[in-house]
């Protein structure tokens, strides 16, 4: 009977291991699945019950105080017998301090998406022992249950994440298209003539509005330059009496009677 269990690990996510992962110029980064995986596996063995539990985590250490100190990948076999259980073997793959060695290498198959991570040179007892790590393509970050073999002290383990799939990994981007500067000149020159003649427009049409009103309340254009220059002097309050009215016209009238 297989199981997996999973223990966040706290600083799994600031060491280094998984990002920046290259792989045939392609950039990758697994933070995703940055936490103690624990995959167990228990095997009867009358009178006895065999549990072997692996802990990996691919971005740093695992949280497991049996094997070495500061372990990324490791083996624990325990036996119970009677009720009572007891660690018969620690199964070091890869941890500081030791021997071993990590590669990243592609896909074993050219069409797929995915990486795979190496781990060879360490020892278990007078036998060498090794993983293979395979991250596949994959909409969920999860460790794939079943696809585990642990043959001829060769571990192989099998994870999906969407970070190693094609639109997920960190490809170079190309550079942005220089913009035409000609074309953008002349457009900002037309731009600002263009705001000049509607500014000139709407004050004409103010200014017009305006002497038609004039015209209405005294009979005469101010053609004279007296009046021209009791118009600008009175222009701020004539617009405010114009857009009062507009208010007034098409909102109703604000006024009203007091009750006594």
């Amino acid at each position: 009977m297989r199981f997996i269990r999973f223990a966040l690990a706290g600083t799994a996510l600031a060491l280094p291991g998984c990002k920046n992962i290259k792989v045939d110029n392609e950039k990758y980064d697994l933070s995703d699945l940055a936490k103690t995986w624990i995959i167990s596996e228990e095997i009867e063995t009358p009178p006895t019950l065999t549990n072997l539990t692996w802990y990996y985590n691919p971005c740093g250490a695992i949280e497991e105080s049996n094997c070495p100190p500061k372990s990324q990948l490791c083996g624990v076999e325990r036996v119970t017998r009677d009720g009572t259980t007891e660690i018969t073997q620690i199964i070091p793959i890869y941890s500081d301090g030791e021997n071993a060695s990590r590669a990243v290498e592609g896909a074993i198959d050219e069409n797929a998406e995915g990486i795979r991570f190496i781990y060879s040179g360490a020892t278990w007892g007078d036998k060498a022992v090794s993983a293979e790590v395979v991250f596949n393509c994959g909409t969920e970050s999860k460790y794939v249950s079943g696809a585990d073999t642990w043959e001829n002290e060769s571990l192989l383990l099998t994870f999906t994440t969407p970070s190693v799939c094609a639109d997920r990994s960190e490809k170079p981007r190309p550079p942005p298209s220089e913009p035409d500067e000609s074309r953008g000149f002349f457009g900002s020159i037309f731009h600002f003539f263009w705001m000049i003649f509607v500014y000139l427009l709407v004050l004409a049409l103010i200014v017009g509005v305006i002497l038609f009103i004039r015209y209405r309340q005294t009979g005469q254009a101010p053609v004279y330059r007296e009046d021209l220059e009791s118009l600008l002097r009175d222009l701020p309050y004539l617009i405010r009496d114009f857009f009062r009215k507009i208010r007034e016209t098409f909102g109703g009238s604000s006024r009203g009677y007091a009750a006594l």
